[in-house]
């Protein structure tokens, strides 16, 4: 399978990431539809440097992305908001309060930009986080790196350790 280059234009692209996105989601592997086609696809670009993604498949990654979120939330989403703002507010204040320290200490040691740092540091989505910050011109493959760790640490160890703390 090849992963379609510039020369080969998005279509191509799309269809052999979809591709592994199935294979991954075939697979028992937690987040794999994502893990799957990342994986690969940062293999072959640091080994032959042919993988890219036109500007209209992000755009296409970017709406669907809302999309899912989006599609997520219904009327019934805001009839119990009235016992769940005070845990919402304090979980957002100890997202940013986290995020913000982390970011500061990553770059007052040079190992990031502040930008890049606040994204790596972001809660979300790994691909919603790394899209978002195309947009602003931070370090894509920073950022996606120090997301994806992320995202296999909280679905492979915070379920063991909800297990342990909530006995």
């Amino acid at each position: 399978m090849v992963i379609g280059g510039a020369e080969q234009g998005g279509v191509a692209f799309a269809g052999d990431v979809a591709f592994l996105g199935r294979l991954g989601d075939a697979s028992d592997v937690p987040a794999a539809s994502m893990v799957f086609p990342m994986v690969v696809v940062m293999v072959l670009n640091c080994t032959t440097n042919t993988c890219c993604i036109p500007k209209k498949i992000k755009l296409v990654d970017q709406i669907m992305a809302g999309s899912v979120v989006g599609a997520s939330i219904a009327a019934s989403t805001f009839s119990n908001l009235g016992t769940t703002l005070v845990p919402v507010f304090l979980l957002l204040g100890s997202y940013f309060l986290l995020n913000y320290i982390y970011s500061i200490l990553v770059s007052k040691h040079h190992m990031l930009d502040l930008k890049s740092a606040m994204f790596a540091s972001a809660p979300g989505g790994a691909t919603d986080m790394t899209l978002i910050a195309a947009d602003l011109g931070a370090n894509l493959s920073k950022i996606a790196v120090i997301q994806v760790f992320r995202a296999a640490y909280a679905v492979t160890l915070m379920p063991f350790l909800i297990r342990l703390v909530c006995r």
